[in-house]
Parts: structure tokens; C-alpha cells; sequence
């Protein structure tokens, strides 16, 4: 019965079944709980292995310092839960961030092994993003209708939420598609890139704006001659006038105003040498305050412990801001003084895996921009694989990159599908 139900999702050449799956991942991962997606790419991907027979567990060679973190997690934190009595939900919660980037992109790479349309991969990615800005767009209008424009920055961002990675993404890849993308039509993509673009915007996301910068720079750089890269040029202009426009004629809405200060802010607030006596500092530059905690606990290590870290379930000590300002409880229901994860994601590796964990982690990255620069005549599909990585893992200083809550998973599907493409192509 398992064997005709994978038979069945897991068609070879079934352009429907696949493209299908891919949808219900993108779909359950931007309209239900994160810990159902979690749920659903494990699903997926044991019925992958089974079919498989645990063959592609190795898609690239990269792969393997993920499972060398996850090992090393898993251990050291084990022993910490013995000696140093870590929660048991913190030892959990660490194992689940870790884990789930992994299953995403593999993932990725089996949907590539089992189906080979581009097309249909990259058009669900539009169509999901598509769905998804709508939805965002009528929550907004209802949202400020309802309080109009003396709603703060915070508030606004409450109500609504920030906006998808997916409609970055989307942003992305119709600005540098070719043709050898989408198959979507000019209308219906000229349509979704407007709708994604108004998500970016109305959601007020600096991490979103700067992940399409960076990636359309990272793609620019690589084609080199400014003829082949008018189109991005034509869009990133487009792009910052709406933004100007938006910030001049929403210039009497307080959360504008805000959103304004913080851009203004953003490089002050992941500086980790400020002066931290004050509580002011520490609430408008919270990110900076968390490295700055976290380094500080790093440096009152063990020669082992700097190597090493101190493994799944280690906190960060921030003291009375862990309840003041995240309103963080231990298990007990007690005030906490400590909170599991930061903002910076090197800085969490840090604490959790020492050098070790950082040099595992910046050798993936390593190792799939070699992978794409390598195989640079691929085309488009090294183009991207390169901006992916090199987007995550700017990403990953102010925004913990691949091991949180929510990751960015058009891109970490990317890691795994155009991974997989590029070393294909390599074998033939």
C-alpha cells in the first residue's frame, strides 16, 4: 500500500503529481504553522528516501558540513543536558531550527532528481507568491481601513505581519528570467511582480528589500556587460521610485515615519559596541545588543566551549530585556533572562557550535558558490545558485540565516534544486 502511494505522488515524469507536491510545500509553509511545514517536508522526504532507498541523501558534497552540524549539535548538546541541565524544550526547539533547512533542501533536490521542468518549478514558485500577495494586499487594505494612519510602525507590523520571502523571491526571478525561467505569460508575470512588489512595500521590510538588492547585484556582477543586465537596471529604478513615492505621499502616517527612522537606523542597530548601560540604546538597537550578549558569554568560555560551543538547548543571557522587551517565559512559566536565539545567526553558531560550527557553516556556503562558479556557462541557473547563497548568507548576520523559525524556503529550495541541477549537468 506505501509502496503505491509513493508510486503514486512520486511519478517519474508526472508533471502534475510534482508540481502538485511543490505547491502543497509552498502553500502549507505561507498559510499554516511553521511547525506543519516542518511536519510536511519530513513526510515528503521519507517518502523520497523510501522510494530511493536512502539513495540522494548526498546530493552535493556540500551537504555534508549541514550534517556535520547537526551531529555536533546533537552530541555536545546531549552532554549538555546532562551536566548543565538545559531545558529539555530548548534542546528540542534547537534540533527542529537545525534540522529543518536540511529537509527543505533536500527536498529541492529530490523534486529535481524525480522531475526535470524547469518551468514548472520556477512557475509554481510565481503562482504560490501570486496567491499569497492577494491575500496579504486584503489583509492590508482591512487592516487600515480599520485603524488608518495613526497606526505605529510596530503595530502595522503586528497586524499585518511582515511580508514572504516567496514575494522577494518572485521579484527576483521575473527581473532576471530570460525565458529559460517561466512559461508563465508577460501579462500574468507583469501582474504578480506588481502585486509582490506592493507586499514589499505596504509591509514596510527592510530584510525583504535588501535580500532583492543584494540578489539582483550578486546576478548583475555575474553577467558583467551592462547590456544584459538593462533589464534589472529597469526594474531596480522602478522599484526605489515607488519607494520614494510611497514614503512622500505616506510621509503623515506615523508607521512610515518610523519605518523612515529605522531605515536610517539600520546600520546602528546591528553594531555590537555601542554603550549598553543605557535601556533606551538597548531597546531601538536590540539586534546589536544581542551579539554584544552574546560575545560576552563566548568570551567567559572554556578553551573547549570556544572551540566547540556548548552544543543545542544553550541560551544567550540578555538579562531583565528577555521579559521586558520579548516577554520570553522559562518552562516553569518564570521570568526568563535568557532567550534561545538571536537575530544574528553567527553569533547564535557561536554560542551553540563554537569556531567549529562557523567554519562548518561558512564552508556549505563555500562550497556551493564554488559550485556555481565553477559550472559559471550553466547559465541562469549558476547565476542564481550564487545569489541564493551569497543573499543567505548576508542574510544570515541580521537575520539568522538557515537555522530559525520561518527560514527563507524559495531559497533554501533553490539551494537543494539548482544544487542538484548544476552537478547533473557536470556528470553528463
Amino acid at each position: 500500500m506505501i509502496d503505491k502511494y509513493q508510486g503514486y505522488i512520486l511519478k517519474k515524469n508526472n508533471r502534475f503529481n510534482l508540481c502538485g507536491l511543490f505547491f502543497v510545500l509552498l502553500f502549507v509553509e505561507y498559510f499554516l504553522p511553521a511547525i506543519i511545514s516542518f511536519g510536511t517536508n519530513a513526510i515528503v522526504l521519507s517518502c523520497f528516501i523510501l522510494k530511493y532507498k536512502f539513495r540522494g541523501l548526498v546530493p552535493f558534497g556540500g551537504i555534508k558540513y549541514l550534517y556535520f552540524i547537526l551531529f555536533f549539535g546533537l552530541v555536545i548538546g546531549m552532554l549538555g543536558l546532562i551536566i548543565k541541565r538545559y531545558e529539555l524544550r530548548d534542546y528540542i526547539r534547537d534540533i527542529y531550527y537545525f534540522t529543518n533547512p536540511v529537509l527543505v533542501i533536500l527536498n529541492g533536490a529530490y523534486i529535481k532528481k524525480r522531475y526535470c521542468d524547469d518551468k514548472s518549478f520556477f512557475n509554481t514558485i510565481i503562482v504560490v507568491s501570486g496567491i499569497h500577495s492577494v491575500y496579504y494586499l486584503i489583509k492590508a487594505l482591512r487592516e487600515f481601513a480599520m485603524y488608518g494612519s495613526s497606526i505605529s510602525f510596530l503595530d502595522w507590523r503586528i497586524v499585518i505581519g511582515d511580508s514572504s520571502a516567496i514575494a522577494a523571491t518572485t521579484i527576483v526571478l521575473i527581473i532576471i528570467d530570460n525565458g529559460d525561467l517561466l512559461s508563465i505569460g508577460k501579462s500574468i508575470k507583469k501582474l504578480i511582480l506588481v502585486l509582490c512588489f506592493l507586499e514589499i512595500i505596504i509591509s514596510l521590510s527592510r530584510t525583504k528589500t535588501i535580500l532583492i538588492i543584494v540578489s539582483l547585484t550578486i546576478i548583475a556582477v555575474q553577467r558583467g556587460a551592462i547590456k544584459r543586465i538593462k533589464g534589472i537596471v529597469k526594474y531596480s529604478f522602478i522599484f526605489g521610485s515607488i519607494i520614494i513615492m510611497a514614503l512622500v505621499f505616506g510621509g503623515k502616517m506615523n508607521a512610515v515615519v518610523t519605518f523612515v527612522e529605522k531605515l536610517n537606523n539600520s546600520l546602528t542597530e546591528i553594531d555590537s559596541s555601542l554603550e549598553w548601560s543605557n535601556s533606551s540604546v538597548i531597546q531601538h538597537n536590540w539586534r546589536g545588543y544581542e551579539t554584544h550578549c552574546a560575545l560576552v558569554q563566548y568570551g567567559d568560555y572554556s578553551f573547549p566551549q570556544k572551540l566547540c560551543g556548548c552544543g543545542f538547548g544553550e541560551r544567550v543571557e540578555v538579562g531583565i530585556y528577555a521579559d521586558r522587551l520579548l516577554n520570553i517565559k522559562d518552562s516553569s512559566g518564570a521570568i526568563a533572562t535568557s532567550i534561545p536565539v538571536l537575530h544574528n545567526g553567527y553569533a547564535t553558531m557561536l554560542c551553540k557550535l563554537g569556531i567549529l560550527g562557523i567554519v562548518l557553516y561558512l564552508l556549505f556556503y563555500a562550497s556551493m558558490i564554488r559550485i556555481g562558479r565553477k559550472n559559471k556557462k550553466k547559465g541562469i541557473h549558476s547565476e542564481l545558485l550564487v545569489a541564493v547563497i551569497v543573499s543567505l548568507c548576508i542574510e544570515t548576520y541580521y537575520l539568522n540565516g538557515l537555522f530559525r523559525d520561518g527560514i527563507n524556503y524559495p531559497y533554501v529550495y533553490l539551494i537543494g534544486y539548482l544544487g542538484l541541477s548544476i552537478c547533473s549537468k557536470e556528470q553528463e
